[in-house]
């Protein structure tokens, strides 16, 4: 079987493009003919060629444009549009040399390979991994003509049952498969791990450089809490409630934790400027943008996911798979993943004070948060790592194709 997905950038740093990487190195693994295409230039060729996946480079441009869109975009709409009639028809063209037997457009974004392949009668299989409108500020050129062309999908994927109830209203349901992303268990799961464990050395999260390795983290003797929040500092993405309700929690109990937050974006600056303001500098920090996240999980007792209209989550699996115990926001993607109480704890979105009594709850009660984190990794690794996101994957294809053969996995 030969499978082309189609991406609709070229970023190593974006989710969407991380999650096809991996699933397309995991069904290259179980012998199938996988490979890319990619709308223009970027660093996510790095991950390719690492995984030495095929790709090629065929130039276009996405139909979507902010909500907010004032003149500057609006005037470019029609000369994307121009140009992808050029893209389309070297999609066509590659098509017809590759004979591939699946199409698998990776996100909403793009749709030039949709209508390549259609005029080919060729299958296609749509992946919505975004709300769109409500997650990314995003629409599209024209909604009524894109919903169309989506619906014309042999086969829809929708990450979570949040992005699932958005699209049944809009696409034909009987299309739409619910498959949760899968996260590369070698990276990420570690079964050793027990969080708040006092006699664990820390130097990963040491604010001094020059301690020795065997210093323990501690204030007044007792050993600091490690925290972690993984992703881009945009609006909505929740980092605001984060620091509000770290700062209540200290001004009522102690300044025992650490807060790293990973990530670049819009908001680092006016984030920087209210901690320094609240004089809380000494207890987070402000990482950048880390390609190695692992290393923040695994050291972390706590990790949070604090968007409020997250699609699926990938942190917040990476976060479970490596043993921290996870603080979501109670919406969307988030809550299909978090089970409150037994796999995690949840908040209300946006309310700084629902944060804050759930930080005081599992630094106050170390012996369910052990266990909590303990639940969440086996949670994780039962229903979103890779292999089981490649197992699902194949069965739309499969159903498609009407084969009913075994796929070698």
């Amino acid at each position: 079987m030969k499978v082309i997905f189609v991406a609709s950038d070229n970023n190593r740093a974006s989710g969407a493009f991380i999650c096809m990487v991996n699933l397309v190195q995991e069904l290259r693994n179980r012998n199938l003919d996988a490979r890319v295409i990619l709308p223009k230039d970027g660093d996510g060729t790095e991950l390719l060629n690492k995984a030495e996946i095929p790709y090629r480079i065929i130039r276009s441009y996405s139909w979507d444009t902010p909500i907010d869109s004032g003149m500057y975009y609006l005037s470019k709409i029609p000369v994307k549009k121009f140009l992808n009639h050029f893209a389309i028809a070297e999609i066509k063209k590659y098509f017809l040399a590759e004979k591939p037997d699946i199409i698998h457009i990776n996100t909403t974004y793009s749709y030039v390979a949709a209508v390549a392949a259609y005029s080919l009668g060729i299958p296609v299989v749509w992946h919505i991994r975004e709300f769109f409108e409500e997650d990314q500020n995003n629409r599209m050129w024209n909604r009524d003509w894109g919903y169309s062309l989506m619906g014309r999908a042999d086969a829809i994927i929708t990450i979570s049952q949040a992005i699932y109830d958005k699209y049944k209203k809009i696409l034909p349901e009987e299309k739409i498969r619910i498959v949760h992303d899968g996260v590369r268990e070698d990276r990420f799961y570690d079964p050793e791990k027990t969080i708040f464990d006092d006699v664990v050395v820390d130097r990963f999260f040491t604010p001094q450089k020059t301690v020795s390795d065997d210093v323990k983290l501690t204030i007044s003797g007792a050993p600091k809490a490690k925290m972690v929040c993984v992703g881009g500092l945009y609006p909505g993405k929740g980092q605001s409630t984060l620091l509000e309700a770290i700062d209540a929690y200290v001004q009522k109990n102690d300044r025992n934790l650490i807060l790293k937050l990973v990530g670049r974006g819009p908001e680092e600056k006016k984030l920087k400027e209210w901690v320094k303001e609240k004089n809380l500098e000494d207890i987070i920090s402000f990482e950048g943008y880390s390609n190695e996240p692992e290393k923040y999980y695994k050291e972390a007792d706590i990790s949070f996911m604090t968007s409020r209209s997250e699609a699926f989550g990938l942190v917040t699996v990476e976060a479970m798979l490596s043993g921290a115990l996870v603080i979501g926001a109670n919406s969307a993607g988030t809550r299909e993943i978090v089970e409150e109480g037994r796999t995690g704890l949840l908040y209300t979105p946006e309310d700084s004070q629902s944060l804050e009594n759930a930080i005081e709850y599992a630094l106050k009660n170390k012996d369910k948060s052990r266990a909590m984190a303990a639940a969440g990794r086996k949670a994780a690794m039962d229903r979103f790592v890779l292999r089981v996101n490649a197992d699902k994957v194949l069965d739309v294809y499969k159903d498609i194709l009407g084969l009913k053969e075994n796929i070698q996995s």
